[in-house]
């Protein structure tokens, strides 16, 4: 009985009409349609007083869990609505009542007369005051003895009373009586949220951004409420201009701006924006040569002087980037890394490598995080971790050793050609700028003899007594084993890298909503952090915001949490 549909000569015409509140749909004569019911409201209020289905009014001050409403004959839904009352007014505690009706109050002959006169409780059967349409559908006397009753509890505490005259006058709208406005500065008033302002007569049914027409038909009656102004909607309870309502997804409502993770496995993490849905994907780069792509493909590659990590394929409506990992030789040992992004005409180059003289640390923990107005952000930790994370809308026009982010694991391996290729030697090397200088691949110590996949160095990470097993579900183990393997067997410091490589597996864990607490003291990582850390007396912990305060960047980010200085 949404619609109401006439048989015209030209067609079938429907327009929205709904049943209003004191109707209900059924069939008649082959149709639905709306037809008129009794409907009957118990109301409970104050200290507390009970206005029953039949309109019967008592007064009962137990103390404990009872039943309100009980559907009690089988042919029908059944329902059950149950109500505690708090040990207020009376001294005696229990839940047996010490005391019956009105008397409970104790009120002296003075507050009787004090309370019943017009400028409180009297005002609802002042023949000439707001509540007068009201008193021959509801007569107001037994509401103004509850209301003096609940003063001479409350101490004559004005709130108590606005709860009173609010109870009367909502009976009186939900009897279809409208009522001149009874609230008055200073009096009874009602703080509206920013945006918003208050309305006596006010719609049941306030436009939202998942229903803007929501007031038309409304099949409630009107009543006090908080209306938005004029250009303003409701957002998940808040009022907000119409461009930035949120986005219905799923059944749900998100507001702009909020992120959420789905699924039983939290597969995805999906954000909205300005009324669409994007998911978020996370391409990840770890040591010399080890990727996760952003559908989850990993793999190894053993690097080269220039490669392209991510970029927009194609003409693509989206803003263009591209981002490139580079490797500059350094004098006769080694190289500098570099990782370039560039879009809309700007290029930032951040150099991935420490210095014992100079130390820049721009986030919590040695790392860089660049963040554009598009949805893309791209997070490095020296020495060799690097983090691309892209919104939904880049599905499928990306490319890179990321991977072109379409949802489908078995089709990453594309050229730049769009060619697919079953090799990552062959996928690494079709990314690679110029040639496989040999100074830009990492040397390989094969005369070691240690067994890097004990539960001493990588296999900590599968070790079912080690730190990480609470993160197996959301990250594969045996993936990260392996790929600290291949990191650590180029390394000249095994000890310090196996803790470089344990931080950036609890990075991707904390990524995926899994805290690790404190792996560090578990795996003996603490005594590893840059000396002049403990030098400046910096601590490490664990589950803080990604920013912290400095004299330049006062506000928080809204970021996961991560760890911190």
């Amino acid at each position: 009985c949404t619609q109401k549909c006439t048989c015209m000569s030209s067609g079938l015409q429907c327009v929205r009409q709904p049943c209003s509140f004191s109707q209900i749909c059924q069939p008649s004569a082959f149709q639905f349609s709306c037809q008129t019911v009794r409907r009957g409201t118990c109301t409970i209020s104050g200290d507390p007083h009970y206005y029953t289905f039949d309109n019967t009014v008592f007064h009962f001050q137990g103390t404990c869990t009872y039943v309100l409403s009980e559907q009690c004959d089988g042919g029908l839904s059944y329902y059950r609505v149950e109500g505690k009352n708090e040990h207020r007014g009376s001294t005696h505690p229990g839940c047996e009542p010490q005391c019956e009706g009105l008397a409970c109050a104790g009120c002296t002959e003075e507050q009787t007369a004090l309370y019943s006169n017009t400028e409180h409780c009297g005002i609802l059967q002042n023949s000439s005051g707001p509540f007068a349409a009201c008193h021959q559908k509801l007569p107001p006397q037994t509401f103004v003895e509850s209301c003096v009753y609940d003063l001479c509890v409350g101490g004559g505490y004005q709130p108590i009373l606005c709860q009173a005259l609010n109870v009367y006058a909502s009976q009186c709208q939900q009897n279809g009586i409208q009522l001149p406005s009874w609230r008055r500065p200073g009096f009874c008033e009602i703080p509206c949220p920013a945006n918003s302002h208050f309305e006596s007569q006010g719609t049941g049914c306030p436009a939202t951004c998942v229903n803007p027409n929501s007031t038309h038909n409304c099949p409630l009656p009107a009543q006090e409420s908080c209306i938005c102004n004029s250009g303003y909607i409701l957002s998940a309870g808040v009022c907000v201009p119409h461009s930035e309502c949120g986005c219905s997804f799923e059944g749900r409502y998100y507001r702009s701006g909020e992120t959420v993770i789905l699924d039983e496995d939290c597969g995805r993490r999906c954000s909205c924006s300005y009324g669409t849905m994007t998911s978020t994907e996370t391409c990840w780069i770890r040591g010399p040569g080890s990727y996760q792509t952003f559908d989850g493909v990993t793999y190894q590659y053993p690097g080269a002087c220039r490669l392209t990590l991510a970029r927009v394929m194609g003409l693509s409506q989206h803003p263009h980037f591209v981002l490139t990992a580079e490797k500059v030789p350094r004098g006769q040992q080694g190289f500098t890394r570099l990782l370039k992004f560039e879009a809309e005409g700007t290029q930032v180059s951040i150099e991935m490598t420490t210095s014992n003289r100079i130390q820049i640390y721009h986030s919590s923990i040695h790392s860089i995080i660049l963040r554009t107005s598009f949805g893309v952000t791209v997070q490095t930790v020296w020495p060799h971790f690097v983090r691309v994370t892209a919104p939904g809308i880049y599905n499928g026009s990306l490319g890179g050793l990321c991977g072109n982010y379409n949802g489908h694991s078995h089709d990453d391996f594309r050229t730049p050609n769009g060619v697919l290729v079953n090799s990552s030697q062959v996928f690494g090397d079709s990314w690679r700028d110029g040639s496989l200088a040999a100074h830009c691949v990492e040397s390989v110590n094969n005369n070691s003899t240690t067994n890097y996949n004990s539960s001493e160095y990588c296999g900590i990470i599968s070790s079912p007594h080690g730190p990480f097993t609470q993160c197996w579900p959301m990250v594969d183990p045996q993936e990260q084993v392996d790929a600290c393997v291949e990191i650590i067997r180029v390394s000249r410091d095994p000890r310090s890298t196996l803790c470089e490589v344990l931080r950036d597996y609890a990075l991707m864990c904390q990524q995926k909503g899994v805290a690790l607490g404190h792996w560090r003291n578990a795996t003996g990582c603490g005594r590893y952090l840059p000396s002049f850390w403990t030098k400046f007396g910096y601590d490490l912990e664990i589950c803080t915001n990604l920013f912290v305060s400095t004299c330049l960047f006062f506000s928080r980010a809204n970021l996961p949490s991560k760890q911190s200085l």
